[in-house]
């Protein structure tokens, strides 16, 4: 099972399998469905300070530079089909928890 902090493979509904980082937290992931972000090696200009620059070679299953879309939230159907990758740091967890609180004005 993938815990918060987790990279993992997820099949994402009208996107397919893609990498996702699990922002959830563990009681939420273990009694209801994880909450995932989406993580794309594509990089664009974004107006809005809600992606994660990771760095290649920082997650070890990711083979490229990759940004993790704090903007781009799913709730998984189906947690099993999580395949574990790898983790991010605590400090770059921190990150991710500002680029939520822009995306969601929290």
């Amino acid at each position: 099972m993938c815990e918060r902090g987790d990279v993992c493979w997820a099949r994402l509904p009208e996107v397919g399998r893609k990498p996702v980082l699990v922002v959830s937290a563990r009681a939420v992931t273990l009694a209801l469905r994880p909450i995932v972000v989406r993580i794309t090696s594509i990089e664009r200009v974004r107006p809005i300070a809600t992606a994660v620059l990771l760095e290649e070679g920082e997650i070890s299953g990711l083979p490229a530079r990759s940004w993790v879309i704090c903007h781009d939230l799913f709730t998984l159907l189906d947690p099993p089909a999580l395949e574990r990758i790898g983790n991010i740091s605590p400090s770059r967890m921190v990150d991710v928890e500002e680029a939520l609180r822009a995306a969601l004005a929290l």
